[in-house]
């Protein structure tokens, strides 16, 4: 289930780390009661049955990202969508209050529930629980349900059934709490490790560690659930190596309710064998295990069997008589073993189910290994699982959204662009540039001039014009108030009004003369 010693040297150092940590916890941890009792997997009575850290299907991944909303969220779901890959979110409460380059946490919660992304409970505040009383723990995760809740609307039911605990631990207080609150706990097998060196910076680091974590597990034999967070630019640079790296590998990313469905434990063809042969849920290392509840491979790769007495281990004692499931010897014999060991290649499977290719591809089985398939992609898509598009890059400029149609780019313009990729710009006259009353003419491109009235003067009209007659109405202002913008009308008798340096309107000398501001003054029409 975690990493063998060794699978990519590079990485040593990291396995050889967690396998010193495993050791040390499972010092401190016999019988599963104490408060050192973590998730790490070689604590052995810690890891209950109830704690899912990898997806039940063999050969599926699916992508996790803790601590949201944040600064990065919305980059992170633009490259999910880039990728065609749906992600489990496990958001902070209290996260959800702030604003993140200008978008409200909020909004960023309906966009991930809007892109179709899972939504778990991370509780309200990440502290470690281990230090709680119940009443903290419950405290914790109902606060985290509801402000998520208010965000993203009841509809979002994830929220309050899956849990995921800060930094891993669960006490047993802390897991029996959980559990009686009505929630599935769902942990990780693979992670990026930007915690273990102050949020490393360094996406390469992370991705490489993916990998590492990855290669160590048969792919057909194995899951992933990884851990990545919201909070640093290196995690969210590395996402599209990560993902690449995980598709590589044979893995196929699903979503959560696939991820988390037990009926995908079964997705193969089981052939006429033996009962013990037909494969059960794997999800324990140590025990108790049974008919329907299997054992993983154990820490460096090996095969696990279920014995008479309900433990997990390898050899005779465990795979021979009574062999419930796994590698039992009779299982050995028949030339099969159930997925989730690895003694030999298990029977044959439908590497159609699920479907690995995006965006509407049809796949056609080619073989009975999971990696036996071709994909006819939908038009306007390509790859080897269709996830390339011809609307990636986006070949619409200036602000222009790409759909695809009848198999090619379509783009629809902003901001006034035209053309098959909205690159004529809009006419230099529409819409009209000058104010005011004035008149626009286009003289090449972009570029127009403007032909003002009278009253107006400016590259768009946009000043009060001095020295001209001002427009005339056959109105006049309600108070006889005026200025050099605001003209006066005509007078009852119908003579033409001046307006004074004081800002009032008339016909005579102490309006049109001295300090004159607009119409007929003496010293010359304004």
């Amino acid at each position: 289930m975690y990493p063998s010693r060794g699978s990519v040297s590079r990485f040593a150092p990291i396995l050889a780390l967690l396998a010193l940590v495993r050791s040390i916890y499972a010092a401190g941890c016999t019988g599963g009661s104490g408060v050192s009792c973590l998730w790490i997997a070689g604590c052995g009575p810690c890891d209950r049955v109830h704690v899912l850290d990898h997806c039940y299907g063999p050969g599926h991944a699916l992508l996790s990202i803790d601590d949201g909303p944040g600064l990065y969220t919305m980059q992170q779901l633009s490259i999910l969508q880039q990728n065609n890959v749906k992600a489990a979110f496990w958001i902070i409460g209290s996260n959800i209050a702030p604003s993140y380059n200008g978008v409200t946490g909020t909004s960023i919660m309906q966009a991930i529930r809007d892109q179709g992304h899972f939504i778990g409970d991370h509780t309200y505040t990440h502290p470690s629980l281990n230090s709680k009383n119940t009443a903290g723990v419950q405290s914790e995760v109902s606060q985290a349900c509801t402000a998520i809740t208010n965000a993203v609307g009841t509809g979002v039911t994830t929220a309050c059934k899956y849990f995921r605990a800060p930094y891993g631990d669960l006490n047993d207080n802390v897991r029996t709490t959980i559990q009686n609150m009505g929630y599935q706990i769902v942990l990780w097998n693979v992670d990026t490790q930007e915690t273990a060196c102050n949020n490393c910076d360094n996406p390469t680091w992370l991705r490489g560690n993916v990998s590492a974590f990855a290669k160590s597990y048969s792919r057909a034999a194995q899951s992933l659930i990884i851990l990545t967070h919201g909070f640093t630019a290196a995690a969210t640079s590395a996402l599209p190596g990560i993902i690449s790296d995980v598709r590589a590998l044979g893995y196929t990313f699903v979503d959560a309710a696939t991820c988390f469905d037990p009926a995908q434990a079964t997705n193969f063809n089981r052939g006429s064998y033996p009962a013990e042969c037909v494969h059960a849920p794997t999800s324990s290392f140590w025990g108790p295990c049974s008919a329907t509840v299997g054992c993983v491979a154990d820490q460096n790769g090996g095969d696990t069997c279920c014995s008479a007495s309900g433990d997990c281990g390898s050899g005779s004692a465990y795979c021979g008589a009574g062999c419930q499931n796994g590698a039992c010897n009779t299982c050995v014999s028949a030339g099969f073993v159930p997925p989730g060991t690895t003694a030999v290649p298990r029977g044959p499977v439908n590497p159609c189910a699920p479907n690995p290719c995006a965006n509407s591809g049809t796949c056609t089985a080619t073989g009975t290994t999971q990696s036996s398939f071709t994909c006819a992609c939908a038009p306007g898509y390509s790859g080897t699982t269709c996830t390339t598009s011809v609307c990636s890059p986006n070949p619409c400029q200036n602000g222009g959204t790409c759909a695809i149609v009848n198999g090619a780019p379509s783009c629809t313009c902003a901001n006034g662009y035209s053309g098959a990729t909205c690159t004529t710009p809009p006419p230099a006259c529409s819409p009209n540039p000058c104010l005011n009353g004035g008149t626009c003419t286009s003289t090449g491109g972009t570029a127009f001039t403007c032909h003002c009235t009278t009253a107006w003067t400016g590259t768009t009209c946009q000043t009060a014009a001095t020295g001209v007659m001002c427009a005339h109405t056959t109105s006049t202002s309600t108070d006889d108030t005026c200025s050099a913008t605001v003209c006066c009308g005509l007078s009852a008798s119908g003579a033409h009004q001046c307006c004074s340096q004081y800002g009032w309107c008339g016909t005579t000398s102490a309006y049109c003369g001295t300090g004159c501001i607009n119409g007929p003054c003496t010293g010359g029409n304004k």
